[in-house]
């Protein structure tokens, strides 16, 4: 039976609702993908932005099934339906995604941002995390 996606009940969803807008005007968004990311986000299980209705001809139940962002590792609900196939097994490339916050929200809900962090300081503190 189809469970159909709730990416609206999750923390990470209402926060990137609260702060999106906020985010683009004040130029945080580095390149384009992140700001596409975050839009394909919320939008993720939105039938208005798109839906395909199924319908059963055995019992004729029909329902609406409303498009996904497709933004895997980055949409818990999506992230799930991920299916590994054998194709990723043979061309595995081990690496890290992260999301971290460059400042943080005061107590009025701005967002205070912070000052980047040199490359050369992160270059060196994973040099000497794998030596």
């Amino acid at each position: 039976m189809y469970h159909s996606r709730n990416p609206r009940a999750s923390p990470l969803w209402r926060c990137a609702q609260r702060h999106s807008k906020e985010l683009r005007e004040a130029g945080r968004f580095q390149r384009a993908v992140e700001e596409r990311t975050i839009e394909h986000f919320i939008a993720c299980g939105d039938p208005h932005h798109g839906f395909a209705r199924i319908y059963c001809d055995a019992c004729g139940h029909d329902y609406l099934l409303a498009f996904s962002c497709k933004t895997r590792y980055f949409c818990p609900s999506c992230h799930q339906k991920h299916v590994l196939l054998y194709g990723d097994l043979v061309n595995f490339n081990p690496h890290l995604h992260v999301l971290a916050a460059d400042g943080a929200f005061l107590a009025d809900g701005r967002f205070a941002a912070l000052p980047p962090v040199p490359g050369t300081l992160l270059a060196e503190g994973f040099r000497r995390i794998t030596r």
